[in-house]
């Protein structure tokens, strides 16, 4: 379920996470706040939940499996691309100073064929956008998405690390058709 996010307006939002042996469920209880539940602690995962405390929620739990936002995963071992709409969302959450200093910048875009042969023709495409595009390795970028979080939201979002999602349940009075939904997104 990565990319889950459960959100409710008020009552009660409940959520099941284990880590390691022990089993942690929470209800919240915040009648006049909103909650959150983000369930994968990526970067969409945490610039979700850094847009729901500043759109207001009180609080924000993100559970992520991974034992901390710096666990290198080889499989995930790729760079993103940052570009106009990309950067928009990011000055919105504070953080394009932060990919200013951390990315590498370009205004040119190319493909390169390799050939089995060895052989390699790398072609220019002509840009799309007179916004330079930045370009930052998914351990970079969690890193300082997780920074922002804690430079900002700490009082707001809590990142637990280490934990996988077991169970979503509705609590009496919470989750329902007037008071939440849940949206699913994937990376």
């Amino acid at each position: 379920m990565k990319g889950a996010c459960l959100r409710a307006r008020t009552g009660r939002v409940g959520w099941v996470a284990r880590r390691g042996g022990t089993t942690t469920s929470c209800c919240s209880n915040t009648l006049e706040g909103k909650t959150a539940v983000v369930v994968g602690g990526g970067p969409c995962g945490l610039a979700a939940a850094i847009v729901l405390a500043k759109e207001g929620y009180e609080k924000v739990d993100v559970i992520e499996r991974r034992e901390s936002v710096d666990f290198f995963e080889p499989n995930l071992a790729f760079v993103f691309n940052a570009n106009e709409r990309g950067q928009a969302l990011l000055d919105h959450v504070g953080a394009m100073d932060a990919l200013r200093g951390r990315g590498v910048g370009s205004r040119q875009m190319a493909t390169s064929l390799l050939y089995p042969s060895g052989k390699v023709k790398r072609t220019k495409l002509p840009s799309m956008s007179p916004v330079e595009s930045f370009w930052i390795s998914r351990q970079d970028f969690n890193s300082m998405l997780y920074e922002e979080v804690e430079r900002t939201h700490s009082d707001r979002i809590a990142v637990h690390f280490g934990s996988e999602v077991t169970g979503i349940h509705k609590s009496e009075g919470g989750l329902g058709e007037d008071t939440g939904h849940l949206l699913l997104g994937r990376v």
